[in-house]
């Protein structure tokens, strides 16, 4: 599968450049454009797929739109994606993005060009404001390729809503993920590799929420780290919501467990201050539908909330991956309020549940640089069998301990909350050798109590006679009579010749005396 990768212009190209208003430095297209193939030819190295540029990747020379449309016929591209920002509203406000196809395209450069404007638009958040998004148009990059082709405008240069976001590297980051995800999906890329999947299965009854405030190596045995603390601001007023540990040891409907995190701040009253009163929140949700792991009378599931609904025995808020089997994307992370730049290529804890009725939790370490738009975290837990995956710790905090047996980071700082759980013994496997030892811990055990139980009372004088006879060796009962030792007991085929030999001598004693 070979991609080809086109950064539209080169540096020169008169005219192609942001508002000076905005941007004094006026930064070039070619600029805009040679970032968000970097960053995706970068993303792509982790799938099962080549790379080309057919443009100066050092932006000096203009290699002509022939020369990079003949480059990539003679490669024989799988699919050619030409990377723009736009410009035409002449300081307006207008903007977003836009995507084309040739009007005699093949098919699947609709399909290639629709799903490039579909993640592009989740991942940034510009959507696009133009009457036709998606659209048609006698383009030389498109009409000559021999190969499925788009060619995506990501914003407008001379827009005064689009220049200030585009100008960013965190946009640029989050357009090369959505192209990235867009890619993956019509071509099924596969990660190179994806990292392995440390998960532990747990009956829901088993599992629990515990805030501890203790570095990571003091937790103890059978827990994984539950949340971080991110940092957030709506309306200009920066707040911080304790991420992962919403609801511990939850019994009281309508109130959020209080705890105390000795390194990073406390409750007063009802509200908790953040690094010495720097910043405050008085609603832990701060009003956002957040998507959270309820686990109640043993049954366990994911919902968006805002309060805790009864009866809830412990809840854990999470950065959503997959929602009822459906990808989700930083745009939807962002609106439920979270910051997701934990989102980067790092170790991750993370919680998912199957149809089983199982908890499972995860350690996982992601590859590229946005595990949701990607579209990497949805291919690995989806093949897993997972309708429902939530983020909820990773990079230096990342921690899971099982047995004794820990995965970690080198740092060992203090977490605040972690998801503990109890495991069953295994059984050991039942072979021939296995059955054997339990059939003889059984009859020892059955023997044992026949040792300690006494004679039936039809039997003693039977025994009585026995002993006179000879035949059995008596024992004195403490009551002026005899017994024999474990009366009730099994008799072996060594006793049985020793008695059967003792009657005959009895009845040789008996005939001799007649």
């Amino acid at each position: 599968m070979l991609i080809c990768i086109d950064a539209g212009h080169y540096i020169g190209t008169p005219g192609k450049r942001c508002l000076k208003g905005i941007d004094p430095g006026e930064t070039r297209e070619w600029t805009l454009n040679s970032r968000v193939a970097d960053k995706l030819e970068a993303i792509l190295a982790g799938y099962s797929c080549r790379t080309m540029r057919v443009d100066d990747v050092t932006g000096r020379r203009d290699v002509t739109l022939s020369q990079r449309v003949a480059a990539a016929n003679r490669a024989r591209a799988d699919v050619y994606l030409s990377i723009h920002h736009n410009a035409g509203v002449g300081g307006g406000s207008g903007g977003g993005i836009v995507a084309y196809v040739a009007p005699s395209h093949q098919r699947k450069s609709e399909v290639v060009r629709d799903a490039a404007y579909r993640y592009t638009v989740a991942a940034t958040g510009l959507r696009g404001n133009r009457a036709q998004p998606l659209a048609e148009q006698s383009l030389y990059v498109l009409n000559y390729t021999t190969m499925p082709a788009t060619l995506i405008e990501l914003g407008f240069m001379d827009s005064l809503a689009d220049t200030p976001i585009i100008l960013t590297e965190e946009f640029a980051d989050q357009a090369a993920a959505g192209l990235a995800a867009a890619l993956v999906e019509v071509y099924d890329l596969q990660a190179k590799d994806s990292g392995q999947v440390l998960m532990t299965a747990v009956q829901v009854e088993n599992l629990m929420v515990e805030l501890v405030d203790k570095p990571k190596g003091e937790c103890g045995d059978n827990c994984a780290n539950a949340g971080y603390f991110a940092n957030y601001s709506e309306a200009g007023e920066p707040f911080t919501l304790p991420v992962g540990h919403l609801v511990g040891g939850y019994k009281a409907a309508g109130k959020w467990t209080r705890h105390y995190c000795q390194e990073r701040g406390q409750f007063q009253g009802d509200k908790f201050t953040f690094d010495a009163g720097k910043w405050s929140y008085a609603n832990p949700l701060h009003g956002k539908a957040v998507s959270t792991l309820l686990i109640s009378g043993g049954k366990a599931r994911v919902e968006e909330i805002r309060t805790v609904p009864e009866g809830t025995d412990y809840a854990v808020s999470g950065i959503p991956v997959l929602r009822a089997g459906k990808a989700c994307t930083t745009a939807q992370a962002k609106g439920q309020g979270w910051d997701t730049s934990p989102l980067r290529a790092t170790w991750h804890t993370l919680v998912g549940l199957k149809e089983d009725g199982m908890v499972y939790v995860m350690g996982w370490q992601s590859k590229t640089s946005n595990l949701l738009d990607s579209g990497e975290a949805a291919r690995v837990f989806r093949g897993l069998g997972f309708a429902d995956v939530l983020k909820l710790d990773g990079g230096g905090s990342y921690y899971q301990s099982r047995d004794g047996a820990v995965s970690r980071t080198a740092e060992n700082r203090r977490i605040n909350s972690v998801l503990r759980w109890t495991v069953r013994e295994e059984e050991p496997e039942l072979t021939e050798d296995r059955v054997r030892q339990i059939v003889r811990e059984e009859l020892a055990a059955q023997e044992a109590k026949l040792a300690n139980a006494p004679a039936d009372s039809w039997a003693v004088e039977y025994i009585r006679q026995a002993v006179e006879a000879g035949i059995l060796t008596g024992v004195d009962d403490g009551q002026g009579g005899v017994t024999i030792a474990r009366p009730r007991a099994h008799t072996t085929r060594q006793e049985l010749a020793t008695m059967g030999v003792a009657i005959l001598e009895a009845v040789k004693r008996a005939i001799a005396e007649a």
